[in-house]
């Protein structure tokens, strides 16, 4: 099998996000019709990342991922598009 799905429920629990590119990006689009509290962090975050932060959409934190930060989050993903940062992130959650 080269796939396993899966289906959470997400209504007002936490999906954690580490990136802000467009890999992020097109996570968020999918992860934004879910009902789930989105928090992205990410340093340099897209326009769309910052417009969505300021439309209350997800909460943008502009600093890296940190230990504890994903504390709690049902889904995590390390969508930096770099190899080490992604394997820190990935790491910490």
């Amino acid at each position: 099998m080269k796939h396993f799905p899966v289906f959470l429920s997400v209504e007002g629990r936490r999906i954690i996000l580490s990136g802000g590119g467009e890999a992020a990006l097109a996570k968020l689009r999918l992860i934004l019709k879910t009902q789930a509290r989105i928090e992205v962090f990410a340093q340099a975050p897209a326009p769309e990342i910052v417009a969505w932060a300021k439309d209350n959409r997800l909460t943008l934190h502009r600093r890296a991922l940190a230990a504890g930060d994903a504390r709690g989050a049902v889904l995590f993903y390390a969508a930096d598009e770099d190899s080490a940062e992604d394997a820190r992130t990935a790491a910490i959650a």
